[in-house]
């Protein structure tokens, strides 16, 4: 990470991309509340998939 933003990038941690506004834009859902970002090249990277807990598992022969 220190690479990238001795090239000029920024990096946020612990934010959420909400919607996207338009091709460089992100509306985000930070800890300090929304945030709009504007950027001339955005990267999404997660890490992680997560599953809400709303989706249901299905499940196959018995418990």
């Amino acid at each position: 990470m220190a690479a990238a933003e001795s090239a000029g990038a920024g990096a946020r941690t612990g934010v959420i991309a909400t919607d996207r506004a338009g091709p460089p834009t992100l509306h985000t859902t930070a800890p300090t509340g929304l945030v709009r970002i504007t950027a001339r090249a955005v990267v999404i990277a997660t890490g992680t998939r997560k599953t809400p807990r709303s989706v249901p598992i299905p499940r196959t022969g018995n418990p």
